[in-house]
């Protein structure tokens, strides 16, 4: 079945100015928003709130309105109940021993930690096979 649209609904310039006029402005937001993250201007208070570049400059994201009970999930403690239903990954205790954004578990740093990494090299791929 075809569908129609009723007369109203064409397509006009002035639906082009709008829709131009809301995307120029999202864009104009979205590249501040990147050269606030790759600027990290507010650097002290950023690690202050033990939040990586990309969870501080986010800002907050959708979370329903009900109080949650977690646990960090670091150390896997109670913790106190949390104001929406998306609480922090892990406590300010273990996110300062360790060096985590609270909201993902990342390095406050964003660097990427390889210390349990299993290196993927030709010997070690030789050794896993079956074939050996």
């Amino acid at each position: 079945m075809e569908r129609k649209w009723p007369p109203s609904a064409r397509w006009t310039e002035d639906d082009v100015a709008q829709v131009g006029f809301r995307n120029k402005e999202r864009m104009d937001f979205s590249v501040a928003r990147a050269m606030n993250f790759l600027m990290d201007r507010d650097k002290e208070k950023r690690l202050k709130s033990n939040l990586c570049a990309l969870c501080f400059y986010s800002g907050p994201g959708m979370a329903g309105q009900a109080i949650t009970g977690w646990n960090c999930r670091v150390c896997l403690k109670d913790q106190p109940l949390w104001g929406n239903t998306s609480p922090p990954l892990a406590c300010e205790k273990c996110s300062k021993k360790h060096k985590l954004c609270t909201d993902c578990g990342a390095d406050l740093y964003l660097r990427v930690r390889r210390s349990n990494v299993v290196p993927i090299t030709p010997r070690a791929l030789r050794k896993s096979s079956p074939s050996s």
